[in-house]
């Protein structure tokens, strides 16, 4: 998908904007078969909270593949003649503090943006 963005991007024609929606994050959690999930240590304090680790273990590489497939789109326009001129925004629905925070509009809201 990133690959596709960027080919969108670099395409000809003016202003763009371009809005992607990933669901890699979700069930049923395919990665590429080529993709090295690096290792995960999980606290105990998130080890009890988790009902069931072997699905929890999913989400986290799915999660990681998402975020490094992001990371490398992002060097790639860093390091492009676009940079000067295109805004990426990412945002996300859910958060891994979820259980650790008190009020039900914390846990559902969108997160603050962060310049990168």
């Amino acid at each position: 998908m990133f690959d596709a963005i960027f080919e969108n991007l670099i395409s000809e024609g003016g202003s763009k904007f371009i809005f992607a929606l990933t669901t890699s994050n979700h069930s049923p959690y395919v990665l590429p078969k080529d993709y090295e999930v690096m290792s995960l240590e999980v606290p105990e304090s998130l080890n009890k909270k988790v009902y069931n680790m072997n699905e929890a273990g999913k989400i986290f590489a799915t999660c990681q593949y998402a975020n490094e497939m992001l990371a490398r789109f992002i060097d790639r326009v860093k390091n492009s003649k676009y940079s000067d001129n295109t805004i990426i925004v990412v945002t996300g629905d859910h958060s891994f503090n979820f259980y650790q925070i008190d009020s039900l509009l914390d846990r559902v809201k969108v997160p603050q943006s962060q310049k990168i």
